[in-house]
């Protein structure tokens, strides 16, 4: 009965575990409307310059509408924390905080019209997360 009860809690433990890295899209509210609102003041101050204020591009390519499913679709926001992380500022490439960074990707995510949630956006978590486009 022990070892029943054991083995009971192992799977019932790796079924949770696996929940928590469920696959997502970018429609299932992955971040918070406050970080998104912390990204637009960080946005302004690192980016529009070169990427437009209402990130349609200028010097650098667009990062929302059609551009951003060209360039981001089907990836996971991983691949585009990275790029940015890394790239990013153009002058000072990494110099930012992993925050400001996600802060960053929330506000792309919202100016492309995806929905906010209750949980923002994580680090640990944008390798599940897939950036899909829903034409419906």
């Amino acid at each position: 009965a022990v070892i029943f009860l054991a083995v009971t809690w192992v799977v019932a433990s790796a079924v949770e575990g696996e929940q928590d890295n469920a696959y997502r899209t970018v429609w299932d509210g992955v971040y918070t409307a406050e970080q998104a609102a912390s990204g637009q003041g960080e946005y302004g101050a690192y980016c529009a310059e070169c990427h437009g204020n209402t990130l349609n591009g200028r010097s650098a390519p667009a990062l929302e509408g059609d551009i951003f499913w060209r360039d981001w679709g089907e990836e996971t926001l991983n691949v585009l924390y990275d790029a940015i992380r890394t790239t990013m500022p153009a002058a000072d490439p990494g110099s930012l905080s992993s925050k400001t960074y996600l802060d960053i990707v929330a506000y792309i995510l919202q100016k492309n019209s995806l929905p906010a949630g209750t949980e923002e956006l994580e680090r640990l978590k944008i390798s599940a997360i897939q950036v899909v486009r829903n034409d419906e």
